[in-house]
């Protein structure tokens, strides 16, 4: 059996591969102190940052699982987000570098674009949590891992 061109093993294709080991994310915003385009990377959290970044994390986590039961929608996440927003601005200026109050002060679209950078740099960080938030609760007495 053949494999179609393109639809091979991250191995199959080096850029796919380097996207996998490296998820860090260049976003080109608008400085809102000077008004100046700036790169803002977006990194994956190292290994140390994970681990303390846990507890930050945990309120939005919590939030992510339960949301999972109830259904979140585009509705809901916007929400979620809201009711999180310190703790997910916290999160993003440990990603990126900049203060949360200058990550506050971009415009919509440019935090935005951060925002999806910030999903896709960190999505395994977030992920592995809330499925395990997530499965926790379908089994009672056995408490949450914290990956």
């Amino acid at each position: 059996m053949t494999k179609a061109k393109g639809k091979g093993k991250p191995k199959d294709d080096p850029a796919a591969e380097l996207e996998v080991m490296f998820p860090d994310q260049a976003v080109s915003v608008t400085d809102p102190e000077t008004g100046e385009r700036v790169t803002v990377t977006v990194r994956e959290f190292r290994f140390r940052e994970s681990m303390e970044l846990r507890p930050v994390a945990r309120p939005l986590v919590d939030a992510m699982a339960a949301g999972l039961e109830d259904g979140l929608d585009g509705a809901a996440h916007d929400a979620l987000m809201a009711e999180h927003a310190d703790t997910w601005l916290a999160l993003l200026s440990r990603a990126c570098g900049r203060p949360e109050a200058w990550l506050a002060e971009l415009r919509e679209s440019d935090g935005a674009a951060l925002d999806d950078a910030m999903w896709t740099a960190n999505k395994d960080f977030f992920l592995r949590r809330v499925v395990a938030e997530a499965a926790a609760k379908e089994r009672p007495g056995r408490p949450a891992m914290s990956p």
